[in-house]
């Protein structure tokens, strides 16, 4: 009898927490996500984008500059001004007047492209090869 009351207890556990891991009543932070890393630069979804281009600012990470110029060319206008600005944040004050051609999310593509690509060889000069 003990044997079944124990199985019993066990299966009204495991729904219950299949109902609640599945409900709105849990807090927000029970059900999203709250530690963003690199693979999130690369998210389909751009708020996981902008938070994880956060991160790297915070762990004041160089390594991801590369992948930052790439979404300041293609990522969402959103994603595009938060990498612009966490790359200008891990550069630094390493900008040099006239050497990095002036960069405005919304313009069009060519014209990030061009931008992108005097930041990228500017980078380059001051850390050695990258591959946006």
């Amino acid at each position: 009898m003990m044997k079944a009351i124990k199985g019993r207890i066990t299966v009204v556990c495991v729904i219950a927490s299949y109902i609640l891991s599945s409900c709105s009543l849990l807090p927000r932070s029970w059900t999203r996500k709250t530690r963003f890393d690199n693979e999130d630069l690369l998210s389909e979804n751009p708020v996981h984008q902008v938070r994880a281009i956060r991160a790297v600012v915070e762990k004041h990470d160089q390594s991801q500059i590369p992948t930052l110029f790439k979404l300041m060319i293609e990522g969402e206008p959103t994603v595009r001004e938060n990498a612009c600005w966490a790359t200008t944040e891990l550069m630094g004050n390493k900008k040099q007047a006239g050497e990095m051609s002036e960069y405005h999310s919304y313009d069009s593509l060519e014209e990030r492209k061009a931008s992108v690509k005097s930041w990228t060889k500017y980078w380059e000069t001051q850390q050695g090869p990258s591959n946006p």
